[in-house]
Parts: structure tokens; C-alpha cells; sequence
């Protein structure tokens, strides 16, 4: 049978089941994610990170040309979406910002055409999520072992855990990321479940906790936020077929929520959430994350100001008094104006549709549960975007694009199947012959 779309060139047929070993090239992405996740954050070892990703999305390029492979349409959207900030180059007042900004978008590119493109099967979303789950395994492992999670459980305001992410609100994302990893095995039939939910179990505490030493508000908050989405869009169908089960699921969601919430209480973390919470109801005068506010004022004037192009990569902070916009929205609107703000996150669009798409007309549940976390995960995102950013992420882009590739090469297989399967139209009826008249 005919071969079309990511799983071409594999031995896969139109609608059969991808075949469960790993191309060579797709290996190699394991090492990449492992050092994306663990080393990119340290100067010169970042190169080590670019290079290895140049060599790979070059192997793929060449095989997609060969295979005639088209790209997914994420992959797509976000190259536009940095040949687009290249308009930027002509009203950005650093240079220096400019440029190095647009580099690191342009890397990411290169590690989404590499994730994407290589992802084309449950098996090497699987692969690529393990590899994932290592590196957040020696991030969080080098902060134990420093010292750096028996200081921050001592308490202070300064000693939050950062580790190998450099940073600790990085480090409480990457924490995160875990947990929706670690979900996806969890979704996985497998034999050994009771040792599979006992590892994943000690796994997402042990994150959790990871989380609460960072003293991340945003990832504590996307915390809650995702588990109670993942049990909706992955498991709300089973509360009528098992209502015993997903009675207990609440249960140690809710046993789970309040531990933590006692535990954070005795942290660094719980003093900033109470921070937040005296500058919101006017008991504190500044701080609690409220001078935040500004910076989207800032954005706002500067949209207003270039709305077609934006300022330039990375200039915004020219405006704000060296400060980012702490905010995906803000940054990439006032970075790129609003036509880049609009081929930037339709990018989430097109990922959360097809996911859509899937959860409605897919037969196989794994795929369905997978498209469910997918969307669990995009809201977390647009949530925690008012105070973070992603696209400077390569761990964020690892998962992302991991997500895109599986569900892009799934709809595909499944469209496929669907045209072999549809029957052939009737031929059109002769005409009869006209009689000769006499």
C-alpha cells in the first residue's frame, strides 16, 4: 500500500499501526533531549546542545526531501513566525538584542523540526518523554546532592532550588513538565501496573515537592491546574463506566492537594503567595509580583506604538528599564507586533484542533488520552503565560513538539486510513447509443 505523511519511508502502510522500532536518526534524539534539558542553560556546553541538534535536523531534512515528507503545520507556522521577526531588524534600537533573540528562536526551530519531525509513533513519544524524564531526573538529583533542597527546606526567602536550570523558576517548570510525562506513562496499558503506578506515584511527589522548594508561584499553580485537567479530558469519560475508581482518583487528588498546600504553608513559597495576596487586597504596597503590571503597560504602549512589526526581538526590555515582560503575550506582541503575535500562537491552535479532532474520531484510547494531555497541558501554558514565556524555552519545546508529532503523524495515519476505506464512487452510467433515423 501506499506510504504518505511522517510515516513514510518507515515500512508503515496507510492506517496500519506504526511499526514499534526506532529508526537510527530517531536514537540520537535521546541524547539531544537529555543534554537540551540538563546542559543548555550553561555557557559553551549550549553550543555542544546547537550543534547536535544542527546534525540531526540536517539528517531529517535530507530524509524528509528524499521521502517527500511533508512538514507539520506547527513546524511550519513557527518558521514563518521567525522569518517574520526578521522585520524587527529595522526599528530594534539594540542590535546586540536583536540578533541574539532571533538566534535562539531560530534554534528552537531547528529543535522543534528535529522533535516533530522524529516523533511519528507512540514508541518514540514514549522514547522521547523517557529521555525527558532523565534529564529532570539529574536536574532535580544535582540539587540534592549540592545541598541546595536541605537549604531551601530550612527556609528563607533566598534559598530556593534552581540547580542545573540556573534559575528557580525554571527549574519549578521543569519540574512540571516532569509531571506531564510522567501522565503519559501513566496512561500507558501496561502488565506490571502495580509497580508502574508505584514509581510514577513517588515520581509526581517527589516533583511536587521539588516544585514547592523552588518557590515557584507559577509552576505550584500550574500544578493544581493540570492535574485536575488531566483527570477531566483523560479519565471524565470512566466516572459513569467506574464511578469506584475515579471516587478514589479525587480522593488522593484531594488528600494530595492538601499536603501540599500544609507543606508550601512552611516555605519560602507560601511567604510569596501570602505576599501576593496583601498587594492584591491593598495590605502591602508593591511587590507580590504586582509591579508586574507595569511591564504590561509598557507592552501595551509599545504595540500601540509599532502594531504591525513590533519593536524587535528582545527590545522590549530597552523600554522597560532592562526588565522582560515576564508574560508570552506581552513579550511577543510588543517583540513582533500583532501579525507575529498571531502566527506565533497559532501554533497552539492548530495543535489544540487537531487534538480536538482526535479525542472525536479516533478509535485507538491511547491516542485519544493522549490528545486529552496535550490539551490539559496548552491550558496550563495560555494560563501560566500571563507570567512566564516560552518560546526561549528548549524543555518547553522538547514536550511541545514531542505532542506535535505524535498527534500530527496519528491524524494522518487516521485520515488515510479513512480515504482507503471509503468506497469508490460508481462509475458515471453509458449513454445510450442514438438511433440512426431512417
Amino acid at each position: 500500500m501506499t506510504q504518505i505523511g511522517p510515516l513514510a519511508g518507515y515500512g508503515v502502510p496507510v492506517g496500519a499501526a506504526p511499526r514499534s522500532s526506532l529508526p537510527f536518526t530517531a536514537l540520537w534524539v535521546g541524547p539531544f533531549i537529555l543534554l537540551a534539558v540538563t546542559l543548555s542553560p550553561l555557557e559553551y556546553w549550549n553550543w555542544v546542545v546547537f550543534g547536535l541538534g544542527v546534525l540531526l535536523a540536517g539528517a531529517y531534512l535530507a530524509y524528509s526531501i528524499r521521502a517527500r515528507v511533508l512538514p507539520n503545520a506547527e513546524m511550519i507556522l513557527y518558521i514563518v513566525w521567525v522569518t517574520w521577526a526578521l522585520t524587527g531588524v529595522f526599528v530594534a534600537v539594540s542590535g546586540y538584542l536583536f540578533w541574539s533573540q532571533w538566534a535562539t528562536i531560530f534554534q528552537i526551530w531547528v529543535l522543534l523540526v528535529i522533535i516533530s519531525g522524529l516523533t511519528f509513533a507512540q514508541r518514540l513519544l514514549s522514547f522521547n518523554l523517557f529521555w525527558f524524564l532523565v534529564g529532570a531526573f539529574l536536574v532535580g538529583g544535582y540539587s540534592f546532592v549540592t545541598g541546595e533542597f536541605r537549604r531551601a527546606a530550612a527556609g528563607g526567602e533566598e534559598q530556593r532550588v534552581a540547580g542545573l536550570a540556573m534559575n528557580a523558576n525554571t527549574f519549578g517548570w521543569i519540574m512540571l513538565l516532569a509531571t506531564v510525562a510522567m501522565a503519559y506513562f501513566w496512561m500507558l496499558p501496561t502488565r506490571a501496573r502495580a509497580l508502574k503506578y508505584t514509581v510514577l506515584s513517588l515520581g509526581m511527589a517527589a516533583a511536587g515537592v521539588a516544585t514547592v522548594l523552588s518557590g515557584s508561584r507559577k509552576a505550584l499553580v500550574g500544578f493544581a491546574v493540570f492535574y485536575v485537567l488531566w483527570l477531566w479530558f483523560c479519565y471524565r469519560r470512566d466516572a459513569l463506566r467506574r464511578p469506584v475508581v475515579m471516587a478514589m482518583a479525587l480522593g488522593l487528588l484531594l488528600v494530595g492537594a492538601l499536603l501540599t498546600v500544609q507543606f508550601a504553608r512552611e516555605m519560602p513559597v507560601g511567604q510569596r503567595f501570602q505576599e501576593t495576596w496583601d498587594a492584591f487586597t491593598g495590605k502591602r504596597m508593591g511587590g507580590g509580583g504586582l509591579n508586574r503590571l507595569e511591564l504590561y503597560r509598557v507592552a501595551w504602549g509599545l504595540l500601540l506604538k509599532n502594531p504591525v512589526v513590533g519593536v524587535g526581538m528582545d527590545n522590549f526590555r530597552v523600554y522597560s528599564g532592562g526588565s522582560v515582560a515576564h508574560s508570552e503575550y506581552a513579550e511577543i506582541a510588543a517583540d513582533t507586533g500583532l501579525v507575529g503575535f498571531v502566527l506565533y500562537f497559532a501554533i497552539f491552535v492548530v495543535l489544540w484542533r487537531r487534538c480536538g479532532r482526535i479525542i472525536k474520531e479516533h478509535p485507538d484510547p491511547v491516542a485519544v488520552r493522549v490528545a486529552g494531555l496535550a490539551r490539559a497541558l496548552l491550558i496550563v501554558v495560555m494560563i501560566l503565560n500571563l507570567g512566564r514565556y516560552n518560546y526561549t524555552d528548549k524543555p518547553a519545546w522538547i514536550v511541545f513538539g514531542s505532542l506535535i508529532g505524535y498527534t500530527s503523524a496519528v491524524w494522518q495515519s487516521w485520515r488515510a486510513q479513512q480515504a482507503s476505506a471509503a468506497p469508490a464512487a460508481p462509475a458515471p452510467a453509458a449513454l445510450p447509443t442514438p438511433r440512426r433515423v431512417t
